[in-house]
């Protein structure tokens, strides 16, 4: 592994290394100029001191550590929070030609052992992990023998406590240091507040790092707050007013749906897309919106992390998040062509009651928590001492019909749980999953074996590897039987539906379903240890980020200014594109009562539709324009349906 000199590189050197970074963004990205800060980044991590990026979403923070990956020797290692993201990843980068691969919990004990292998041998240049990797002293064994030049942290603001989503596998990263004392680190996230820089710093340990945080504005997408009394009609006539592809994020399925339907009778080209649906689904919709076969996507915040398309013409937020560092990051998922584009909250007084009540759901009391972990051990057929590092399917709505657990309380709970590090719950896999439960006695398990020579050594091999199978369904890893009993996979599965067909186990096969895995062995719920102190911590942060968004929605203050003074930085001018800032550069439009003159005007004139009317006027006048419009109609000085014009 090199070593950071502390001499000066010779001009010729400087000279060369920026022929090479310009020649591979050219090769492999198709780029003949780099994005702001982009550049410095690189020239950074290529000195091999330790780099903190902020970079807002759009602004090719990936690119900033991919890049110097394929100039410098050795394998850079990435961490990544999100089994969904790291796939998509490098998928990108294999489409592109460059070496890249991924190990997570939800891959075969094969694949990883196979990739882990051509990392030792020099034949990745990236390699994405999840942070549980660093609870493995396997793993760390193994990677201490690879020539590893970098490790990146993704998403770092995962590992601060003051981050909207910190996770506790992240502080597992600690292991880096530990076994490897001078390996340079990178962390990059899209938005950290100053005490979030700070933390991240100290968890990951850096050493005098390069710290480069580029401002929020966004000079090319213009921000607003509407507050329409029917979100639906403001979504259709927004939808009428900005052409190109457009995100709609909203906070349950079912409001996906029930929009996707309304639209798709207005013939726009849509799609709903959440986690409910099956990762195949997922991905055609993904791969349609990306190519632009489908003009709109109704999606909740599954959507949008490392989707890369970058002509998104406009965002609308029909349901609104609960914190600033989401919405922005949601948000500014629009014009990242740099081309014009929105970013539009639809805002009603009664979403912030039902954000301060979803907030109330997110912290359940103490004795709920406890009647939660109760019932998982009892779902998972678990003894208590037992459970310990086993991972399961878990099917959540099942879990809670059967317990009659409220969906949204009990996920809490959960994370609860999860923050206290009893239990990791991860979304599904990528690939079919199969469980295996024995469902007769021990002794008849025995008398089949004898009986069945054949099948004895299958038998045997599940029974040795997976300890809890006599008494739960448990998760098997085919691959790793596969390569155990040196037999195809399709032969062991076509033996293991014989073995359920003869009522020995119950064999399922079961696709994209949650992996639930128990950190800890089975307590009495009595016995449960819960951090109350983190637990109030984070509700405390919580219901700060909460008034942050209530201030952003409600006070009359440039939008990015506002953003900006949040994350610790200061805009020193308006931004002049916010709906609040357009509407201070038109004097003779600032009030009601000389729009409503105009707009009566034209009525005594003109015979025209809604379109035809808030088509005279400025995008950011249209609310008030159709509010004027519908106050007309109710005082009856218009007629209410269209052409509308003037009652003489």
């Amino acid at each position: 592994m090199l070593h950071p000199s502390e001499q000066r590189v010779p001009m010729s050197q400087e000279i060369e290394s920026a022929r090479k970074i310009r020649s591979a963004l050219k090769q492999y990205w198709g780029f003949h100029a780099f994005r702001p800060l982009q550049e410095e980044i690189i020239g950074a991590i290529l000195t091999e001191k330790d780099v903190l990026a902020v970079l807002p979403t759009g602004a090719g923070k990936s690119l900033c550590y991919q890049l110097p990956a394929l100039i410098r020797e050795g394998l850079t290692l990435v961490v990544s929070p999100l089994i969904a993201l790291m796939n998509d990843q490098v998928r990108q980068l294999q489409k592109r030609g460059i070496k890249a691969a991924a190990v997570h919990s939800q891959m075969p004990w094969l694949d990883v052992q196979s990739q882990l292998n051509r990392a030792h041998h020099g034949q990745l240049d990236l390699l994405y992990v999840s942070p549980e990797r660093f609870t493995s002293e396997r793993f760390l064994t193994q990677i201490a023998d690879t020539a590893v030049a970098g490790a990146v942290i993704d998403e770092a603001h995962c590992i601060s406590m003051w981050g909207y989503d910190f996770r506790p596998s992240y502080l597992a990263l600690s292991e880096i240091r530990r076994w490897f004392p001078e390996l340079q680190i990178v962390a990059t996230t899209a938005t950290a507040t100053p005490a979030v820089v700070k933390d991240i710093q100290e968890k990951l340990e850096l050493k005098e790092p390069h710290v480069f945080q580029a401002s929020v504005l966004r000079p090319n997408l213009r921000f607003g707050v509407w507050r329409p009394d029917d979100k639906m009609a403001s979504v259709l006539q927004l939808l009428k007013q900005v052409s190109g592809p457009t995100i709609i994020y909203v906070g349950r399925r079912r409001t996906a749906h029930e929009i996707e339907r309304v639209l798709a009778r207005r013939d726009i080209n849509v799609a709903a897309y959440h986690a409910g649906l099956d990762k195949d689904k997922r991905n055609e919709i993904e791969d349609d919106f990306i190519r632009g076969d489908r003009r709109v996507m109704v999606a909740t915040n599954a959507f949008g992390m490392g989707i890369d398309k970058s002509d998104v013409r406009m965002v609308i937020h029909y349901d609104l998040p609960s914190n600033l560092e989401s919405y922005y990051q949601e948000a500014g998922r629009a014009g990242r062509d740099g081309e014009a584009a929105y970013a539009v909250a639809l805002y009603a007084p009664v979403d912030m009651e039902i954000m301060e009540a979803q907030l109330v759901r997110e912290f359940p009391p103490e004795k709920y928590i406890r009647k939660v972990y109760d019932a998982l051990g009892n779902f998972l057929k678990l003894a208590i001492g037992s459970g310990l590092e086993q991972t399961f399917s878990f099917d959540f709505n099942a879990f809670c019909k059967r317990y009659s657990f409220e969906k949204t309380e009990a996920r809490s709970a959960i994370k609860v749980l999860q923050q206290s590090e009893w239990l990791v719950l991860e979304e599904g896999s990528d690939r079919a999953r199969c469980t295996v439960h024995f469902v007769i006695e021990a002794s008849a398990i025995y008398d089949y074996r004898t009986s069945h020579p054949e099948r004895d050594r299958l038998i045997n091999a599940l029974l040795r590897m997976h300890e809890g199978i006599l008494f739960h369904p448990t998760m098997i890893d085919v691959g790793r039987l596969s390569h155990l009993l040196d037999d195809d996979e399709e032969d062991i599965e076509r033996r293991l539906r014989q073995l359920d067909r003869a009522g020995i186990i119950d064999y399922r096969e079961q696709d994209d379903l949650p992996q639930l895995t128990l950190l800890r062995e089975r307590v009495s719920a009595k016995n449960l240890i819960i951090d109350r102190q983190q637990y109030e911590f984070r509700k405390e942060r919580r219901l700060a980020a909460l008034q942050a968004m209530q201030k952003y929605l409600t006070e009359l203050v440039c939008r990015q200014q506002e953003v900006a003074r949040y994350f610790g930085q200061v805009l020193p001018d308006p931004c002049g594109q916010c709906d609040l800032c357009r509407q201070r550069a038109r004097p003779a439009r600032s009030n009601e009562a000389g729009l409503r003159t105009s707009v009566i005007q034209h009525l005594q004139e003109n015979r025209c539709t809604l379109d035809e009317l808030i088509g005279r006027y400025e995008f950011d006048d249209h609310p008030a324009v159709i509010d004027i419009l519908q106050d007309l109609v109710d005082e009856e000085q218009v007629i209410h349906e269209p052409p509308y014009f003037l009652r003489t």
